[in-house]
């Protein structure tokens, strides 16, 4: 039997590390909350109704930032399989203010989790950004939609720099893939152009496609995919 490199043996680790992610607009929680994948990144988990299905789901834990249950950075909550991974790392970073009657405040949140069997650590990003500023009716919000975008790809940035593989998750609220530094947006089998549900990796943890999944009660299909790093 050969004697492995300590690079061998990490690309082994790495290499043996596999990670279903999946995102969905729940419809201010009126969606049924699944078990879509190992870590899930919600939208519009906005009310009591959905936190409370949220809590119900059985086998997961949850990152939700805000102070209050109803905080409006709690509305994209992240879950993960809890034998499965540990949480090391987390974050929230306001995109911009809300506006009555136009938009709540938006956010960025993301936690860094660790496989619990092999050790190894993905960074997991959930977003969910302003509505209406790219179909002709809001022309006046692109430039929020412009700002929360240049704090996902600061923030995608600053994780990569920690050298970990990243996924990024989210309603974009636009049908156009981002060109975001050091990541693929990931295709979606079956389905002609770009949903405005998206699923970015780092480069080389997975190729995709993503997969289209049921809408479960919400006026959104879910999406999955699968990564290896």
């Amino acid at each position: 039997m050969g004697v492995f490199s300590a690079d061998e043996v990490e690309t082994a680790s790495l290499a043996a590390t596999t990670t279903t992610v999946a995102t969905h607009n729940t419809l201010r929680g009126e969606a049924n909350f699944r078990p879509l994948a190992d870590v899930i990144g919600w939208q519009e988990v906005s009310t009591a109704e959905g936190h409370s299905k949220l809590e119900a789901l059985e086998y997961y834990d949850h990152y939700r930032p805000g102070a209050e249950r109803l905080a409006a950075r709690n509305s994209i909550a992240i879950s993960w399989r809890r034998n499965k991974y540990e949480r090391t790392g987390q974050g929230s970073r306001l995109t911009h203010e809300g506006e009555g009657g136009v938009t709540p405040a938006r956010f960025v949140n993301w936690v860094v989790l660790k496989n619990k069997e092999t050790g190894v650590k993905l960074a997991f990003i959930n977003t969910h950004y302003i509505s209406g500023a790219w179909n002709g009716q809001h022309p006046e919000r692109q430039e929020r939609w412009r700002t929360h975008n240049a704090v996902v790809r600061e923030v995608v940035q600053e994780l990569r720099g920690r050298g970990l593989p990243v996924v990024l998750v989210g309603d974009f609220n636009r049908a156009l893939s981002q060109d975001i530094a050091g990541m693929n947006h990931l295709r979606t089998a079956g389905v002609s152009g770009v949903p405005i549900d998206q699923i970015y990796v780092s480069q080389g943890i997975g190729t995709g496609p993503a997969e289209r999944l049921e809408k479960y009660g919400s006026d959104h299909f879910a999406y999955s995919a699968t990564v290896r790093y």
